[in-house]
């Protein structure tokens, strides 16, 4: 029979960027990430399995900034963990994932939930935006592709123009 304590650190994160409406608030992916650590800590926790996770690291208890990965790096190092696991509670905020992967120096797995975030009538939106050798910052770089989302989206939405005079399309007065 095999003998082992398994100890994981739970570092929910997620983008650092000015507040928005809707599903793009980051307000949203803060509570998926309390979410999604407490049903880890309720459905997996027994004898042989604990976990670490960021409460008290900031105000929010999800990672967000360069601070926030330097002071997880810290607590997962002070207390020992054998493997991390990060929750992408939204995306756009890698940097500090591979920070607290090096700094760790454990094996790490980066879970992305399912996005629960809905408007009113169901919809759900998914975009994929990769920047590459950008001499932005990684804020601008964040702020520019949560710019491009919010403006497809709207798009899709017929949110966009008011004098859209596409065929179908209804127009905003």
């Amino acid at each position: 029979m095999l003998q082992y304590n398994v100890k994981i650190g739970l570092a929910p994160m997620r983008r650092d960027v000015t507040p928005r409406p809707g599903i793009f608030n980051w307000e949203k992916a803060e509570e998926r990430g309390h979410r999604m650590v407490a049903y880890i800590r309720e459905h997996f926790t027994d004898d042989k399995v604990s976990f670490v996770d960021l409460e008290g690291i900031n105000p929010v208890d999800v990672m967000y900034c360069d601070e926030d990965a330097q002071k997880v790096i810290d607590r997962f190092n002070a207390e020992k963990v054998d493997a991390v696991l990060i929750i992408n509670c939204n995306f756009g905020n890698e940097e500090i994932a591979a920070q607290v992967a090096r700094g760790v120096g454990k094996p790490v797995c980066i879970w992305a939930p399912i996005d629960d975030s809905f408007l009113p009538d169901g919809t759900r939106y998914t975009i994929a935006i990769f920047i590459k050798n950008s001499a932005e910052n990684p804020e601008t770089n964040a702020r520019i592709i949560a710019d491009i989302s919010e403006t497809v989206y709207r798009y899709v939405r017929d949110e966009y123009r008011e004098d859209d005079i596409r065929p179908g399309k209804k127009t905003h007065r």
